[in-house]
């Protein structure tokens, strides 16, 4: 709790801005969830939100001048925290080092949020050699180090003990989409949207063949979406089959979704490979339905809740937005590895994991047959997980952390677990209740 008087500190995040990337939506979403008590210093030159009034500046990370960073500092009232949305591919870290020490200099702390970060690997901390060399360079110039992930947290300090202080961990936030009609509902949503969206005419009567399936009982479904990389869902058409030789029942595949902007822009070949193997499954198999379109965001949780299980297996991914919209559909099954912060999260619900692709299809079948105990005990820890960290809550969180006074900044820890709970925070002239 703050005590009266105590000025509120201006919390910036540093992230692309106003561009197709993970780390954009996720900053998107913490402003929108802090009621817009944070500001923005966008890293996207060409960012589409950069005139947006939450903006104070804006830079490029690769090239970051001295001047630009004075004049975002000069852009806020009272002592600024500038909190960095790290990746490694959009942030070099020669010129990382630059502009940490640049805004030390013009008296402002410094908190990062390392995205990419494995504690997995096949080093004693779990992390990989270059996150660790990372690590071990930025940790005394800055004044957090805020991870999204227990694993993250706990390779952070046992290969780093001397900053244990500087470590602290806010997950990532879920969507609520308690509001939600049941699953029949959600399914003739998105089937009516595709009606009015979906011209070819094969497509349309696969459709058409589904949702009477699916409406009448008679079939199940797997799915998923999102944009396409070499990584994503090339899968989905064989597991669809292997599930349903298995399990006797007529099984459909639905994916959503085109090639990311960067793939194409660099011409990627394992995603445009990925993109013709799904193209090629749906063109074969009279129950494998590929729809090459944007998915808006309105439509996520209507896409992903449509399907019985979701495939959100991904390899070599630390974090996934698409799981934590999946969480916040009620009674949504999903299909994920278990390795890094994906596993590790969906593991505290207690949905069965795949330890591999060899186990993908014994898994879906898990997940689909589940007995009606097992799917009600799994939906009542979906919705106390989204109580602990939904958007709002995890916003919170940050505001409280920015807004902690120098004497008590090392008493931040693990897991949302507060030596000094941060129970009340003030937002303007409103006090809230976070505990």
């Amino acid at each position: 709790m703050f005590k009266r008087g105590v000025k509120i500190r201006q919390g910036v995040l540093v992230s692309p801005y106003g561009v197709s990337c993970g780390i954009c939506t996720y900053t998107s979403y913490l402003l929108e969830a802090s009621n817009h008590q944070i500001r923005i210093l966008s890293e996207s030159p060409d960012g589409k939100y950069n005139n947006h009034s939450d903006v104070i500046g804006v830079i490029d990370p690769k090239n970051v001048s001295y001047e630009a960073l004075k004049n975002a500092v000069a852009n806020v009232n009272g002592s600024p925290v500038f909190w960095f949305q790290h990746e490694f591919g959009i942030n070099p870290t020669p010129e990382f080092l630059k502009t940490i020490k640049y805004l030390q200099l013009l008296g402002a702390k410094v908190y990062v949020t390392p995205h990419s970060i494995h504690f997995e690997s096949n080093t004693v901390s779990g992390m990989k050699k270059d996150q660790e060399e990372f690590l071990e360079q930025i940790l005394p110039f800055v004044d957090k180090v805020v991870v999204l992930s227990d694993g993250v947290y706990k390779a952070g300090v046992r290969k780093f003990p001397q900053y244990e202080d500087k470590f602290s961990e806010i997950r990532h936030g879920v969507h609520d989409y308690s509001h939600l009609p049941p699953k029949q509902e959600i399914r003739q949503e998105l089937f009516d949207f595709l009606e009015d969206h979906i011209i070819d005419p094969k497509i349309k009567r696969k459709l058409d063949l589904m949702q009477r399936h699916l409406k009448n009982n008679s079939a199940l479904c797997i799915g998923s979406s999102g944009m396409i990389n070499r990584a994503k869902t090339s899968y989905l058409a064989g597991l669809r089959a292997s599930v349903e030789k298995r399990i006797q029942i007529p099984v459909y595949a639905l994916y959503m979704g085109g090639l990311h902007p960067n793939a194409v822009k660099s011409k990627d070949e394992g995603a445009y490979k990925t993109l013709h193997m799904l193209k090629e499954a749906a063109e074969h198999d009279p129950r494998f339905i590929f729809i090459d379109m944007y998915v808006p965001e309105r439509l996520f949780p209507y896409v992903l809740g449509t399907p019985d299980v979701v495939c959100a297996y991904e390899e070599g991914n630390t974090q996934s937005g698409r799981t934590c919209h999946l969480l916040g559909i009620p009674n949504t099954l999903a299909l994920v590895g278990d390795f890094e912060g994906n596993g590790e999260t969906l593991r505290m619900i207690g949905i069965p994991l795949a330890r591999g692709r060899e186990d993908l299809d014994t898994i879906t079948k898990r997940l689909l047959l589940m007995d009606p105990q097992k799917r009600g005990e799994i939906e009542r820890n979906r919705k106390e997980y989204l109580r602990k960290f939904s958007w709002h809550r995890q916003a919170l969180k940050h505001v409280g952390l920015i807004n902690v006074p120098d004497s008590q900044d090392t008493d931040i820890s693990s897991s949302q677990r507060f030596k000094r709970p941060l129970e009340t925070i003030v937002l303007g002239e409103r006090r809230i209740v976070v505990g």
